[in-house]
């Protein structure tokens, strides 16, 4: 069920050039994939996912006998459940429950009839729930994607030959000021194809609320509302998602406040993950040699957890490259297996930055000449990384193995 309201998204449908001739409080008619914003796969779990769209219809509709649903499909196009959605203002969400773990449904957004027959079907894709440990999956992250330059377009046309599970992103996904008129064509309609399949999680960035300190992505997104108490809900939180526990900070928030009240909650999410691997992420990078310089007081207050608590791996974005780090411990290079490994990517679209001449030597990789991404392949015992290129070759590998306990 959506569990806050979505405000501005009749100015962000209004405002659309994807909502192809259909004005804001039109008649019921036939609906066209192009007149949708999203669907975007959210918050999956063992047994459920979460479908959110923007729709002229739902807006316009509300308060007549129009209605709009989630269809979940087997492999044999079968029936296995509509789930009724819950709209604000054009806005829906839809949660499908019930479901099996580590199963990729197909699924179909529709408007129907007073909640019986379909009128409609508006848009298609699939998602998967939570799988169990030890079976493996996919992810892809990437960061500071641009203001909807041919560059940011082309390198979402090479992650949409990927079949990721999750999408992370690291940080400023609407440039230049996270302004809400800025999704549709910097967000909805570059990603489209990996939104519809692949639940998106991300940590804001510096320009993801440089306009608003709301940040329109959290009015847009649904995230997991289990961050320290004392602090905004959706900056900093947790999820499991098969062998990985995932945790997000938010780096924009001042130093005190990080140590004060992130670290503690931040030291008992860590420490409850057990055996799983450790993924964390977050915008400003605290090893980089690029534009610009490490978070020093970030990293002086959340290194120290992440070596004490075996973290595997840390991903960032703010600098327009990729980086990878030797493993980490106690601010030193250390043997494979023994310390955390840093990746910078952040070179998805937005003009790129150059390496630092005299690379540091914690400092294994750098690429600055062209614009990529990372694709994470995840099993129980080993993670394979690449950096993919924006003509779609490898531009970086690298495989961590897991050690057990910190």
């Amino acid at each position: 069920m959506m569990t806050k309201h979505r405000r501005g998204v009749m100015m962000l449908l209004c405002l659309s050039p994807l909502l192809s001739g259909l004005g804001c409080g039109s008649s019921l008619r036939p609906v066209l994939a192009t007149e949708l914003l999203g669907p975007v796969v959210q918050a999956p779990t063992p047994d459920s996912f979460s479908v959110i769209w923007s729709s002229v219809q739902a807006a316009a509709h509300a308060a007549d006998e129009t209605r709009f649903a989630l269809r979940v499909l087997d492999d044999e196009g079968g029936v296995v459940g509509a789930f009724p959605a819950e709209c604000s203002d054009g806005r829906c969400l839809a949660e499908a429950d019930g479901l099996a773990p580590g199963v990729r449904y197909r699924y179909e957004v529709v408007s129907t009839v007073d909640g019986g027959e379909v009128t409609a079907i508006l848009a298609a894709g699939s998602a998967r729930t939570s799988p169990p440990r030890g079976n493996p999956f996919e992810f892809l992250a990437f960061g500071d994607n641009g203001p909807g330059r041919e560059s940011q377009h082309a390198l979402a046309r090479v992650m949409a030959r990927f079949s990721p599970d999750l999408i992370v992103h690291t940080g400023d996904l609407i440039f230049a000021d996270g302004a809400l008129e800025g999704y549709p064509d910097r967000f909805y309609e570059p990603y489209a194809p990996l939104l519809a399949r692949a639940a998106f999680y991300m940590t804001l960035g510096n320009h993801d609320y440089a306009r608003d300190e709301r940040a329109p992505v959290l009015d847009t997104l649904i995230l997991p509302a289990n961050g320290p108490p004392d602090q905004p809900a959706e900056r900093n939180y947790w999820f499991d998602y098969g062998d990985v526990r995932f945790v997000c900070i938010d780096s924009n928030a001042p130093s005190a406040q990080v140590a004060g009240s992130v670290v503690p909650w931040l030291e008992e999410v860590l420490a409850e993950a057990g055996a799983r691997w450790k993924i964390v992420w977050f915008h400003r990078p605290i090893y980089t040699h690029a534009f610009h310089l490490p978070a020093g007081a970030l990293r002086d207050a959340v290194a120290p957890v992440f070596d004490r608590y075996g973290v595997h791996l840390v991903l960032c974005g703010h600098n327009h490259l990729y980086e990878r780090s030797y493993p980490i411990r106690a601010g030193k290079p250390v043997p494979e297996g023994e310390g955390t490994v840093y990746i910078t990517t952040g070179a998805s679209g937005q003009h790129r930055y150059k390496a630092r001449p005299f690379r540091p030597a914690y400092m294994a990789m750098q690429v600055d000449s062209q614009f990529s991404f990372t694709v994470v392949d995840v099993g129980p015992d080993s993670l394979c990384l690449r950096q993919i290129g924006e003509r779609g070759e490898v531009l970086d590998e690298y495989r961590l193995v897991h050690a057990a306990g910190p």
